[in-house]
């Protein structure tokens, strides 16, 4: 069974834009992998203004969000930025339930034969 456990760094005003980096530990690296590759599949909605990096640091799936924001839009900004979290945050867990459903990575396991089931 997988057991991932989860950090939040702290939302930060750089320059003009909001900032928020969640981390996601998995079992292994490959783990990490799978759902990496998973999770970048869909990209962000074409009129959604919040941008997402996807990152892996070994066993850890690191994604960074960013909002532009004025005074004008902070509030709303903001929301965007924490519907786009929790929206991502959703995916994790379902790619988390789909890898502990299936067990653990045997030694012949790789990236490819994920992708491809063979």
């Amino acid at each position: 069974m997988t057991k991932n456990s989860m950090a939040l760094s702290d939302t930060k005003l750089l320059s003009d834009e909001h900032q928020l980096s969640v981390s996601v530990s998995f079992d292994n690296p490959s783990f990490a992998e799978v759902a990496m590759r998973s999770l970048s599949v869909d990209p962000s909605p074409p009129r959604s203004t919040v941008k997402e990096q996807l990152d892996q640091k070994g066993s850890d799936l690191i994604c960074t969000f960013s909002a532009p924001v004025t005074v004008s839009n902070r509030n709303q900004q903001l929301r965007k930025l924490r519907i786009a979290v929790n929206s991502w945050l959703d995916h994790v867990i379902l790619v988390s339930e789909t890898i502990s459903a299936f067990g653990t990575i045997d030694s012949s396991f790789t990236s490819e034969r994920a992708i491809n089931g063979f």
